[in-house]
């Protein structure tokens, strides 16, 4: 394993030269980072509401001082362009935060799910060389700050352990926000933006490497087949740090279109429909259940403010989620999903069964439903 950062970043794995090429001269990868997306849109649309956790609103421009500010304090770490970091973060408005802030830097994010423990992470940090851990402590959760301090004492390359919440002798999340600090330089569109995490059906989870360029071509593509505006409330029940609520379209999706995130701090259905209840409250919305509860939460909220719904991990149905619990409500008109397996990465009308890059789903905002919590041991 290679000391230094960009080094290591080499030796994934990229395109032909011949098809990157093409790629470029088709405007299929463009020269824009994560980061470059949340400036172009603070700067367009300012004062609108980008993230809804709980009782916070947070702008677009709010997001994207926060970002710079957190940059600042993370470089302030040493963490400099191609270190790599394990991030296990709940489903929160720090996270959104956390991963643009990363994006400025360069700094490559391994995003672990919330039910990984030392192996998991363990192997992670240990392949990567990851320079830090990034968690969060809840009061009456697992204690993760342990869990931290184990992987560091097996792997000599993790330096920092950075925890939200009560974190006891680690560096307090919150302590790293210094907008005063000057930023270096950048990544380049084609670095490794975040790696994320294999299903583990066959072991340990595999690292996946997402690159800017493709990884926000994959988001402008769901947008698209998924109709997400401007208008579209994004309810993110999954843990958002999986590819489905995070990329397809997910969250990162939703700030693309320039719409707003609710966060859904645990996927409980009581949350959820709470979340989902009242249109005046945060407007008519995207939302996120367990894959066959999708079409519990169509029959719960249909007539309300959902406009659509999508599954991940299987065939969603047509039938049963434009099926209303209640007679006087009225079904969803159409289910969008995510295949999984032998299908990963297409998305599907469950009315029609095309592959949405033949046919797209049209204006209906988009309810994200179920890909696998975290792998099984």
């Amino acid at each position: 394993m290679a000391d230094h950062a960009m080094d290591w970043q080499a030796r994934c794995p990229f395109w032909p030269q011949e098809v990157a090429n093409r790629y470029r001269e088709a405007g299929i990868w463009r020269y824009e980072t994560f980061f470059d997306l949340l400036a172009r849109q603070a700067g367009r649309l300012g004062r609108r509401i980008a993230l809804i956790d709980g009782e916070r609103q947070i702008r677009y421009d709010r997001l994207h001082r926060d970002a710079l500010a957190l940059a600042g304090g993370l470089s302030a770490l040493g963490l400099v362009r191609g270190d790599r970091v394990v991030v296990q973060f709940p489903n929160c408005a720090e996270f959104v935060t956390l991963f643009f802030a990363l994006c400025r830097l360069g700094v490559v994010p391994v995003l672990a799910l919330p039910g990984h423990r030392d192996l998991e992470l363990g192997q992670f940090a240990d392949f990567t060389g990851a320079r830090a851990i990034l968690t969060a402590q809840e009061p009456e959760g697992y204690d993760m700050v342990a869990l931290a301090r184990r992987v560091q004492d097996k792997v000599p390359s993790v330096r920092h352990v950075v925890v939200l919440g009560d974190g006891r002798d680690a560096t307090p999340f919150d302590s790293l926000f210094r907008p005063d600090l000057p930023l270096l330089a950048g990544p380049n569109a084609e670095d490794v933006a975040c790696f994320q995490i294999s299903g583990g059906t066959t072991g340990v989870p595999k690292l996946i490497p997402r690159r800017h360029m493709e990884y926000l071509y994959n988001i402008r593509m769901a947008v698209a087949a998924s109709g997400l505006d401007g208008d579209t409330r994004y309810l993110c029940v999954l843990p958002m740090m999986h590819n489905f609520p995070m990329a397809c379209p997910g969250f990162l999706g939703t700030l693309q279109a320039g719409g707003t995130v609710v966060v859904a701090p645990e996927p409980e259905a009581g949350i959820c429909f709470d979340l989902i209840a009242p249109p005046s409250r945060h407007g008519d919305r995207t939302g996120a259940a367990a894959g066959a509860a999708v079409a519990g939460c169509a029959g719960r909220a249909g007539g309300g403010s959902v406009r659509a719904a999508a599954a991940a991990g299987g065939r969603c149905h047509a039938e049963p989620v434009q099926r209303p619990a209640h007679p006087a409500r009225a079904g969803l008109p159409a289910a969008a999903g995510l295949r999984h397996g032998r299908g990963a990465g297409l998305l599907y009308r469950a009315d029609r069964q095309r592959r949405a890059h033949r046919e797209h789903p049209g204006p209906a905002d988009v309810a994200l439903g179920r890909a696998a919590h975290h792998p099984s041991r």
